[in-house]
Protein backbone atom coordinates (compact mmCIF):
# COMPACT_ATOMS: atom_id res chain seq x y z
CA UNK A 1 0.00 0.00 0.00
CA UNK A 2 1.26 3.27 -0.62
CA UNK A 3 2.80 5.09 2.38
CA UNK A 4 0.79 7.82 3.84
CA UNK A 5 1.98 11.56 3.01
CA UNK A 6 2.50 13.96 4.96
CA UNK A 7 -1.23 16.62 4.25
CA UNK A 8 1.92 19.53 4.39
CA UNK A 9 3.36 17.96 1.67
CA UNK A 10 0.79 17.34 -0.15
CA UNK A 11 -0.97 20.73 -0.15
CA UNK A 12 1.77 22.58 -0.24
CA UNK A 13 0.62 24.14 -3.70
CA UNK A 14 -2.90 25.31 -3.64
CA UNK A 15 -5.55 23.45 -5.54
CA UNK A 16 -9.20 24.69 -6.79
CA UNK A 17 -11.21 22.61 -9.25
CA UNK A 18 -13.44 24.71 -11.71
CA UNK A 19 -17.04 23.61 -11.88
CA UNK A 20 -20.33 24.94 -13.15
CA UNK A 21 -20.83 27.56 -10.79
CA UNK A 22 -17.62 29.00 -9.66
CA UNK A 23 -15.21 26.92 -8.03
CA UNK A 24 -14.69 23.85 -5.97
CA UNK A 25 -12.36 24.67 -3.26
CA UNK A 26 -9.25 22.26 -1.57
CA UNK A 27 -11.07 20.41 1.02
CA UNK A 28 -9.86 21.81 4.99
CA UNK A 29 -7.54 19.33 5.90
CA UNK A 30 -4.70 19.66 8.23
CA UNK A 31 -1.89 22.04 7.56
CA UNK A 32 0.91 20.47 10.54
CA UNK A 33 0.70 18.54 13.65
CA UNK A 34 -1.09 21.99 15.77
CA UNK A 35 -3.69 22.01 13.30
CA UNK A 36 -7.53 21.19 13.93
CA UNK A 37 -9.93 20.18 11.67
CA UNK A 38 -13.00 19.84 13.83
CA UNK A 39 -16.52 18.52 12.79
CA UNK A 40 -18.68 19.97 15.57
CA UNK A 41 -17.51 21.19 19.09
CA UNK A 42 -14.69 17.95 20.32
CA UNK A 43 -11.63 17.84 19.70
CA UNK A 44 -9.95 14.13 19.40
CA UNK A 45 -6.98 13.94 22.36
CA UNK A 46 -3.37 13.31 20.56
CA UNK A 47 -4.19 9.49 21.58
CA UNK A 48 -6.85 8.78 19.23
CA UNK A 49 -5.78 10.81 16.32
CA UNK A 50 -2.98 8.27 16.53
CA UNK A 51 -5.31 5.13 17.48
CA UNK A 52 -5.05 3.60 14.05
CA UNK A 53 -1.62 3.09 13.71
CA UNK A 54 -1.57 1.47 17.94
CA UNK A 55 -4.69 -1.01 16.41
CA UNK A 56 -3.01 -1.86 13.24
CA UNK A 57 0.27 -3.22 15.36
CA UNK A 58 -2.03 -5.49 17.24
CA UNK A 59 -1.32 -8.44 15.46
CA UNK A 60 -2.23 -12.69 16.73
CA UNK A 61 -4.32 -15.10 15.26
CA UNK A 62 -4.97 -13.95 12.16
CA UNK A 63 -8.32 -12.71 11.29
CA UNK A 64 -10.87 -14.93 8.80
CA UNK A 65 -12.87 -12.31 7.29
CA UNK A 66 -12.53 -8.31 7.39
CA UNK A 67 -15.81 -6.31 7.59
CA UNK A 68 -15.90 -3.74 4.54
CA UNK A 69 -18.36 -0.62 5.99
CA UNK A 70 -19.88 1.27 2.86
CA UNK A 71 -20.84 5.05 2.71
CA UNK A 72 -22.14 6.72 0.03
CA UNK A 73 -23.15 10.52 0.57
CA UNK A 74 -22.40 13.21 3.13
CA UNK A 75 -24.54 16.35 4.27
CA UNK A 76 -24.33 18.90 6.56
CA UNK A 77 -28.54 19.18 6.25
CA UNK A 78 -30.01 16.38 8.67
CA UNK A 79 -32.86 16.35 7.01
CA UNK A 80 -31.48 15.18 4.04
CA UNK A 81 -30.05 12.02 5.73
CA UNK A 82 -31.18 8.47 5.36
CA UNK A 83 -30.05 4.91 4.37
CA UNK A 84 -27.49 6.35 1.89
CA UNK A 85 -26.38 9.97 3.08
CA UNK A 86 -25.04 10.59 6.87
CA UNK A 87 -23.61 13.72 8.26
CA UNK A 88 -19.82 14.53 8.75
CA UNK A 89 -20.44 14.37 12.37
CA UNK A 90 -22.03 10.59 12.73
CA UNK A 91 -18.93 9.27 9.91
CA UNK A 92 -16.87 11.07 12.25
CA UNK A 93 -18.74 9.17 15.77
CA UNK A 94 -18.63 6.34 13.31
CA UNK A 95 -14.54 6.39 13.05
CA UNK A 96 -14.19 7.43 17.13
CA UNK A 97 -16.15 4.11 18.13
CA UNK A 98 -14.20 1.54 15.76
CA UNK A 99 -11.02 3.77 16.91
CA UNK A 100 -11.78 3.30 21.06
CA UNK A 101 -13.03 -0.45 20.47
CA UNK A 102 -9.80 -1.20 18.89
CA UNK A 103 -10.40 -1.56 15.01
CA UNK A 104 -7.67 -1.37 12.43
CA UNK A 105 -8.33 0.13 9.37
CA UNK A 106 -6.10 -1.17 6.29
CA UNK A 107 -7.27 -1.21 2.34
CA UNK A 108 -8.34 -4.41 0.61
CA UNK A 109 -4.54 -4.31 -1.02
CA UNK A 110 -3.65 -5.09 2.73
CA UNK A 111 -5.80 -7.77 3.20
CA UNK A 112 -4.89 -9.20 0.21
CA UNK A 113 -1.19 -9.34 0.93
CA UNK A 114 -2.18 -10.78 4.63
CA UNK A 115 -3.65 -13.14 3.33
CA UNK A 116 -0.88 -14.74 1.30
CA UNK A 117 1.79 -17.46 3.19
CA UNK A 118 3.85 -15.22 6.03
CA UNK A 119 1.49 -11.80 5.90
CA UNK A 120 0.58 -10.01 8.90
CA UNK A 121 -2.96 -8.58 9.66
CA UNK A 122 -4.01 -6.51 12.37
CA UNK A 123 -6.84 -8.74 15.01
CA UNK A 124 -9.84 -6.34 13.81
CA UNK A 125 -9.37 -5.06 10.64
CA UNK A 126 -11.96 -3.16 9.11
CA UNK A 127 -12.41 -1.45 5.52
CA UNK A 128 -14.16 1.74 4.75
CA UNK A 129 -15.34 2.28 1.16
CA UNK A 130 -17.54 5.08 -0.25
CA UNK A 131 -19.48 4.60 -3.64
CA UNK A 132 -20.37 6.54 -6.46
CA UNK A 133 -17.80 9.34 -6.17
CA UNK A 134 -19.25 11.81 -4.81
CA UNK A 135 -17.97 15.35 -4.26
CA UNK A 136 -19.18 15.23 -0.69
CA UNK A 137 -16.64 12.66 0.42
CA UNK A 138 -14.12 14.85 -0.85
CA UNK A 139 -15.31 17.81 0.70
CA UNK A 140 -16.52 16.57 3.82
CA UNK A 141 -15.17 12.85 4.34
CA UNK A 142 -11.94 13.38 3.56
CA UNK A 143 -11.17 16.30 6.16
CA UNK A 144 -11.93 13.75 8.59
CA UNK A 145 -9.97 10.90 7.04
CA UNK A 146 -6.94 13.21 7.29
CA UNK A 147 -7.80 13.62 10.64
CA UNK A 148 -7.44 10.82 11.82
CA UNK A 149 -4.75 9.25 9.49
CA UNK A 150 -7.26 6.63 8.25
CA UNK A 151 -7.39 4.81 4.76
CA UNK A 152 -10.27 4.80 2.49
CA UNK A 153 -11.57 3.81 -0.77
CA UNK A 154 -13.75 5.25 -3.31
CA UNK A 155 -15.51 3.49 -6.02
CA UNK A 156 -16.39 5.69 -8.55
CA UNK A 157 -18.34 5.60 -11.99
CA UNK A 158 -16.21 6.55 -14.94
CA UNK A 159 -18.92 7.71 -17.10
CA UNK A 160 -19.54 10.74 -14.27
CA UNK A 161 -15.82 11.27 -14.03
CA UNK A 162 -14.60 14.26 -15.69
CA UNK A 163 -11.63 16.91 -15.98
CA UNK A 164 -14.42 19.07 -13.36
CA UNK A 165 -16.86 17.68 -11.44
CA UNK A 166 -20.32 16.49 -13.08
CA UNK A 167 -23.99 17.41 -12.33
CA UNK A 168 -26.05 14.71 -12.87
CA UNK A 169 -29.18 15.74 -11.81
CA UNK A 170 -28.68 16.67 -8.18
CA UNK A 171 -25.58 14.73 -7.79
CA UNK A 172 -22.42 16.05 -8.26
CA UNK A 173 -19.51 13.65 -9.32
CA UNK A 174 -15.69 13.87 -8.13
CA UNK A 175 -13.77 15.24 -11.08
CA UNK A 176 -10.14 13.69 -12.25
CA UNK A 177 -7.84 16.56 -10.77
CA UNK A 178 -10.00 16.30 -7.43
CA UNK A 179 -9.70 12.13 -7.20
CA UNK A 180 -5.73 12.51 -7.85
CA UNK A 181 -4.94 14.46 -5.13
CA UNK A 182 -6.62 12.06 -2.71
CA UNK A 183 -4.65 9.29 -4.24
CA UNK A 184 -1.40 11.17 -3.79
CA UNK A 185 -1.89 11.73 -0.25
CA UNK A 186 -1.37 8.28 0.27
CA UNK A 187 -5.14 7.71 2.42
CA UNK A 188 -7.48 6.76 -0.87
CA UNK A 189 -7.36 4.04 -2.93
CA UNK A 190 -9.70 4.96 -6.23
CA UNK A 191 -11.37 1.63 -7.96
CA UNK A 192 -14.03 0.66 -9.80
CA UNK A 193 -17.91 0.91 -9.06
CA UNK A 194 -19.19 0.69 -13.00
CA UNK A 195 -18.37 2.55 -15.90
CA UNK A 196 -21.91 3.33 -16.09
CA UNK A 197 -24.55 3.05 -13.09
CA UNK A 198 -26.91 0.51 -14.98
CA UNK A 199 -27.07 -2.59 -13.18
CA UNK A 200 -25.45 -5.61 -14.66
CA UNK A 201 -28.37 -7.76 -15.45
CA UNK A 202 -29.63 -5.00 -18.57
CA UNK A 203 -25.89 -5.76 -20.52
CA UNK A 204 -24.85 -8.70 -22.62
CA UNK A 205 -21.85 -10.53 -21.16
CA UNK A 206 -20.25 -8.69 -24.21
CA UNK A 207 -21.36 -5.67 -23.16
CA UNK A 208 -20.34 -6.52 -19.56
CA UNK A 209 -16.70 -7.57 -19.97
CA UNK A 210 -16.12 -4.45 -22.37
CA UNK A 211 -17.16 -1.86 -19.96
CA UNK A 212 -15.88 -3.14 -17.34
CA UNK A 213 -12.58 -3.47 -18.78
CA UNK A 214 -12.69 0.05 -20.45
CA UNK A 215 -13.52 1.45 -17.40
CA UNK A 216 -10.92 -0.20 -15.27
CA UNK A 217 -8.20 0.72 -17.68
CA UNK A 218 -9.74 4.29 -17.99
CA UNK A 219 -8.34 4.39 -13.77
CA UNK A 220 -5.41 3.34 -14.64
CA UNK A 221 -4.96 5.81 -17.54
CA UNK A 222 -5.95 8.19 -15.31
CA UNK A 223 -4.77 7.62 -12.05
CA UNK A 224 -1.84 4.54 -13.00
CA UNK A 225 -1.65 1.51 -12.44
CA UNK A 226 -3.26 -0.53 -9.67
CA UNK A 227 -5.31 -3.98 -8.84
CA UNK A 228 -8.58 -3.83 -10.00
CA UNK A 229 -11.55 -4.31 -7.85
CA UNK A 230 -15.07 -3.92 -8.65
CA UNK A 231 -18.47 -2.77 -6.56
CA UNK A 232 -21.43 -4.40 -8.51
CA UNK A 233 -24.23 -1.14 -9.22
CA UNK A 234 -27.04 -1.27 -7.34
CA UNK A 235 -25.13 -4.56 -5.28
CA UNK A 236 -26.86 -6.45 -8.32
CA UNK A 237 -25.08 -9.57 -10.04
CA UNK A 238 -25.21 -12.85 -11.13
CA UNK A 239 -22.76 -16.43 -11.19
CA UNK A 240 -22.00 -15.74 -15.09
CA UNK A 241 -21.24 -11.95 -13.71
CA UNK A 242 -18.90 -13.12 -11.33
CA UNK A 243 -16.80 -15.24 -13.58
CA UNK A 244 -17.12 -12.83 -16.26
CA UNK A 245 -14.82 -10.45 -14.19
CA UNK A 246 -13.20 -12.64 -12.27
CA UNK A 247 -12.25 -13.81 -15.92
CA UNK A 248 -10.39 -10.04 -16.84
CA UNK A 249 -8.19 -9.91 -14.10
CA UNK A 250 -10.58 -8.68 -11.55
CA UNK A 251 -8.53 -8.82 -7.44
CA UNK A 252 -11.84 -8.28 -5.99
CA UNK A 253 -15.32 -8.19 -6.08
CA UNK A 254 -17.54 -7.00 -3.41
CA UNK A 255 -20.87 -8.06 -2.95
CA UNK A 256 -24.01 -6.87 -0.21
CA UNK A 257 -23.52 -9.68 2.86
CA UNK A 258 -27.27 -9.89 2.70
CA UNK A 259 -27.33 -10.48 -1.17
CA UNK A 260 -25.07 -13.92 -1.44
CA UNK A 261 -25.83 -16.44 -4.13
CA UNK A 262 -24.80 -20.17 -3.62
CA UNK A 263 -21.46 -20.88 -4.24
CA UNK A 264 -20.06 -17.68 -3.80
CA UNK A 265 -16.56 -18.68 -2.67
CA UNK A 266 -15.65 -20.12 -5.33
CA UNK A 267 -14.41 -16.62 -6.69
CA UNK A 268 -12.59 -13.69 -4.71
CA UNK A 269 -15.72 -12.26 -3.28
CA UNK A 270 -15.76 -9.96 -0.11
CA UNK A 271 -18.92 -8.90 1.97
CA UNK A 272 -19.70 -5.56 2.54
CA UNK A 273 -22.25 -3.57 4.81
CA UNK A 274 -24.26 -0.20 4.30
CA UNK A 275 -23.60 2.09 7.47
CA UNK A 276 -26.59 4.64 7.57
CA UNK A 277 -27.20 7.63 9.38
CA UNK A 278 -29.32 5.69 11.71
CA UNK A 279 -27.63 2.61 12.82
CA UNK A 280 -24.84 2.25 15.32
CA UNK A 281 -21.64 0.91 13.50
CA UNK A 282 -21.05 -1.40 16.10
CA UNK A 283 -24.26 -3.00 15.50
CA UNK A 284 -23.34 -3.25 11.84
CA UNK A 285 -20.93 -5.28 12.41
CA UNK A 286 -22.45 -7.64 14.16
CA UNK A 287 -24.73 -7.50 11.49
CA UNK A 288 -21.71 -8.86 9.81
CA UNK A 289 -20.08 -11.26 11.84
CA UNK A 290 -23.88 -12.72 12.14
CA UNK A 291 -23.55 -13.30 8.64
CA UNK A 292 -20.21 -14.94 8.70
CA UNK A 293 -20.81 -17.29 11.01
CA UNK A 294 -24.22 -18.56 9.30
CA UNK A 295 -21.78 -18.85 6.55
CA UNK A 296 -19.80 -21.32 8.40
CA UNK A 297 -22.73 -23.42 9.77
CA UNK A 298 -23.85 -24.11 5.96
Amino acid sequence: MKKYLSFLLLFSMAFTVPAFAGEVQEPDVLQGSEANVIIGDETPSEMLINQNEINRKKVGKKPESCPVLTYHHLTTDVSQTGSWTTTPEKFEKDLKKLLENGYAFITTDEWIEGQKSGGTLPEKPVIIQFDDGYTSVYELAYPILHKYNIPAEIYIITDASKETPYRHGNDLFLSWPQLKVMEDGGLIDIHLHGKSHVKITSLTSEQLAHDYEFAQKLIDEKLGPRMWYYVYPSGVYTEESLEIINDIGCAMQFVWAWEQIPDLDKYPVMLRMNVDYNSDVLEVIKGYNDIINENKDR
